[in-house]
């Protein structure tokens, strides 16, 4: 092999290897703002309500590193009225979630804690929407939030992908999902359970600008048959990242 041919390859490589970190680059910091929108919450234990304007104000938290404080005006995940508690705001790289935890604090020490992860049905620079389902699907907390623009750049919304509603759905024992991208873009589409568990990896990797259909079959990355029930897919690109639901029959 000439040195040259050898050179574009280490370059290609090199390339492939920027994009991939690019893509999957979301920072803890990115959150930080003020963030306003809706909330809605279907539940057996609590009164319901849809479409409820709901604030978040994310910012530095100075005595917990790997995370930022947050006052919200949601019930659901702040509590103003509880005494020495303490609200954290994180980001799980490994699982893609977002994660709103609170600590509860007497001057005798900490007692205990609790967090909601929320998994990331849609995400860019200025808009965040968040799902919360409990397993059973007894509470289904919902977040459609935009970060306060002034002084940010927005990106172009020609310049994000689309990712539609898979078909069929409920489906079984197959269904489509299609992606429209507006250039050729890195990207990965995972299926996920409702705990935000991967089960499969339908793409990873350079797909040419349009339209792209890619099926799933109802199984896991080791070609076993999952159970029927409530999963997750995932489209993660440099432009953000989107989700949305679908329902496995049996």
């Amino acid at each position: 092999m000439n040195i040259f041919r050898l050179k574009k390859i280490i370059l290609a490589t090199f390339t492939i290897v920027s994009i991939t970190s690019q893509v999957f680059g979301v920072e803890l910091n990115q959150f930080i703002g003020t963030w306003t929108g809706t909330e809605s919450l279907s539940s057996d234990f609590v009164d319901n309500y849809s479409n409820k304007p709901i604030s978040i104000d994310i910012s530095d938290a100075e005595n917990r590193e790997g995370f930022l404080s947050f006052l919200s005006s949601s019930e659901f995940i702040f509590n103003e009225d509880l005494i020495w508690a303490i609200h954290y705001f994180t980001y799980d790289k490994e699982t893609h979630q977002i994660i709103f935890y609170k600590c509860f604090i007497t001057p005798l020490g900490l007692l205990g804690n609790h967090e909601l992860r929320y998994n990331i049905l849609e995400i860019n620079e200025n808009l965040m929407v968040l799902d919360y389902s409990t397993q059973d699907n007894d509470t289904v907390h919902q977040i459609r939030v935009s970060r306060d623009a002034l002084g940010v750049d927005s990106k172009s919304i020609a310049s994000i992908f689309k990712l539609s509603q898979n078909y069929p759905n409920p489906f079984n024992p197959e269904t489509a999902i299609q992606v429209n991208l507006p250039q050729d873009e890195f990207i990965q589409l995972e299926i996920l359970d409702i705990s935000g568990r991967i089960v499969n990896q339908l793409v990873k990797g350079i797909q040419s600008e349009g339209i792209h259909s890619f099926r799933w079959n109802g199984t896991n990355a080791s070609g076993k048959s999952v159970s029927a029930g409530t999963y997750i897919y995932r489209l993660s690109s440099e432009s953000g990242i989107e989700s949305k639901k679908m329902i496995l029959l049996k």
